[in-house]
């Protein structure tokens, strides 16, 4: 689990064993592959260095480094060889995340290309009842209207489209068995603290 920024301060000694275990396996792969000791090898911007200059990257050595038994114990790196724990790295992306330049998810487009929203109920235990898709069908830019188990589906040719589409269905729900919606959760809530509060 993380949450608040808070995997680094609570889990980094588990990561760098983690890590150490990692490099270990690669080391150990790239040993076999080149008929050393794994004594004589070192690791570098990704690369599993020989002492005589060669490099494997570690995508190069990942399938072999898999099939290395997994160590019970690791060496870890002294305090003094630290080269990233102690200090202030940036995030490498900030200038083009804040400038807009990296492809988000979002972004990317394929000639043709169709964009979906789906709309859920809103809470547990609500069942479809009915879809009227009339107007979202009529709106600019709607391909279709589609509805699969429990949900309604808005298919278009841009993200504000469809959004806009999606808050005209005008759809039914009802509850199915005996579980209690949203809305009867808010009234048993507001019921409970009025009968609790001073008079």
């Amino acid at each position: 689990m993380t949450g608040g920024s808070g995997a680094i301060p609570h889990s980094w000694e588990r990561l760098r064993k983690a890590g150490a275990t990692a490099r270990h396996m690669l080391l150990e792969a790239a040993a076999k592959r080149w008929s050393t000791s794994a004594g004589s090898l070192t690791t570098k911007e990704g690369n599993v260095v020989h002492a005589d200059g060669r490099k494997l990257t570690y995508g190069e050595l990942a399938t072999d480094a898999a099939s290395v038994p997994v160590p019970t114990e690791v060496k870890l790196k002294d305090k003094k060889d630290f080269k990233i724990i102690g200090q202030p790295i940036p995030n490498v992306d900030n200038l083009e995340m804040v400038t807009g330049q990296p492809l988000f998810g979002l972004d990317f487009y394929r000639e043709g290309m169709l964009f979906a929203m789906i709309q859920r109920p809103a809470a547990f235990g609500m069942k479809l009842k009915s879809v009227d898709s009339a107007a979202a069908k009529a709106m600019t830019g709607i391909v279709d209207v589609v509805t699969f188990k429990n949900n309604v589906a808005v298919v278009g040719k841009s993200t504000w489209e469809v959004n806009k589409a999606r808050k005209a269905l005008k759809i039914e729900y009802e509850k199915e068995g005996n579980i209690e919606s949203t809305s009867d959760h808010d009234r048993i809530l507001k019921n409970h603290w009025t009968e609790r509060m001073p008079p």
